[in-house]
């Protein structure tokens, strides 16, 4: 097969045109590479403001896992010495909850989803409930907030 006047063939034994090479190179330079941009602290403060929250009592995850994660670890490392804290997960529910929990090294219980936890226990709120669908109202967390012994 024959090439035109001026046609410069691509291959693995040609090469790429220059003009693509140097595309390519230029679009690799100025990629974003399609990071999130790094605000935090900024970012935390606009959502506390927009929630009527402080700002340290935002946290930013990058999914409903890394969340849960992180939050089972706080619950174990700011539990008092004397006393290890419970989480109390809502039954039938997602199963992440109690794989992150014995990776925190937090102990656990369940409650069934649709009822109050027991107030000595650290509630997992999963509303609506997966898989279940049940939601908890305003009115019930706080009344499960208003009853809890330890930090909710």
């Amino acid at each position: 097969m024959g090439q035109l006047p001026g046609e410069r063939p691509i291959g693995a034994c040609a090469g790429a045109p220059d003009p693509l090479r140097e595309a390519v190179l230029r679009d690799l330079r100025e990629a974003r590479w399609h990071q999130q941009p790094r605000l935090g602290g900024e970012l935390r403060a606009r959502i506390g403001a927009h929630y009527g929250v402080a700002p340290e009592n935002v946290l930013v995850a990058r999914g409903c896992t890394e969340a849960v994660a992180w939050a089972f670890s706080w619950a174990a490392r700011t539990a008092p010495r004397h006393r290890r804290a419970v989480l109390a997960i809502p039954r039938p529910s997602w199963p992440g909850f109690t794989r992150l929990a014995d990776h925190a090294g937090i102990a656990w219980s369940h409650y069934d989803a649709g009822d109050p936890p027991a107030p000595d226990r650290i509630p997992v709120v999963c509303s609506p409930n997966n898989p279940t669908g049940h939601v908890v109202d305003e009115t019930g967390l706080a009344r499960w907030c208003s009853s809890a012994t330890v930090p909710v």
